[in-house]
């Protein structure tokens, strides 16, 4: 499933053996249609034509949300298609990461929304939304621009990437990060603690610690 997709809000494709990507379903209102169809393709590769499909990691978090969270998700991604395709320039949200603070309906919760965003084909920026849902309605709380500016480069390490790995109840983000020597001949994977803050900047409360392949 690829969410969002080339053309809709999610669609699930398979590559043929040219190399042809032939999408079978797709969605503009609710992903979860997108999520099941993916499930009835795996059983149908694997009980009708013998295939053995193994199970493709929830790196982006979505699987991990509720049904709840997955509405919220939704109708952010939603908003992100719009504003890109009325902006000047234009710009098209490529991907999204995503974490919650708890999976349960009846309680405070927090989401961090990671979109990913290209113009003209290049990626330019990340935005992240911390959202804020007391299970009735939810809001803004913050928007965060490019995760990566707020871990900054070593001596002799630059930071290539930063995503959302997961968020506390009361604000606290942790990032993931992906480093590499000035070089470029040693790949790094680290991490750091913030504390999100309603002017959409962040506040260190852990030093970034990162280890070398």
């Amino acid at each position: 499933m690829e969410m969002p997709g080339e053309d809709h809000l999610c669609e699930v494709s398979v590559t043929l053996e040219d190399g042809e990507r032939d999408v079978k379903w797709y969605a503009n209102s609710e992903s979860a249609f997108c999520t099941e169809k993916t499930a009835e393709l795996k059983d149908k590769y694997e009980k009708l034509w013998g295939f053995t499909c193994a199970q493709w990691p929830d790196t982006d978090g979505i699987d991990a949300l509720s049904k709840r969270h997955r509405v919220i998700l939704d109708a952010e991604l939603k908003k992100q298609i719009s504003l890109g395709k009325n902006s000047q320039p234009n710009f098209a949200v490529k991907a999204v990461k995503v974490s919650a603070s708890t999976d349960s309906t009846d309680k405070l919760s927090l989401l961090a929304i990671q979109f990913f965003h290209l113009k003209d084909g290049a990626p330019v920026e990340d935005v992240t939304h911390i959202i804020h849902d007391d299970g009735i309605s939810w809001f803004t709380h913050s928007r965060i621009k490019t995760l990566a500016s707020y871990v900054p480069d070593g001596v002799e390490y630059k930071v290539n990437s930063a995503l959302v790995s997961t968020i506390d109840s009361d604000g606290t983000i942790e990032i993931a990060t992906m480093i590499s020597d000035h070089n470029d001949q040693q790949n790094c994977y680290g991490a750091q603690t913030f504390l999100s803050n309603v002017d959409g900047s962040l506040t260190p409360l852990a030093p970034h610690r990162f280890v070398c392949q």
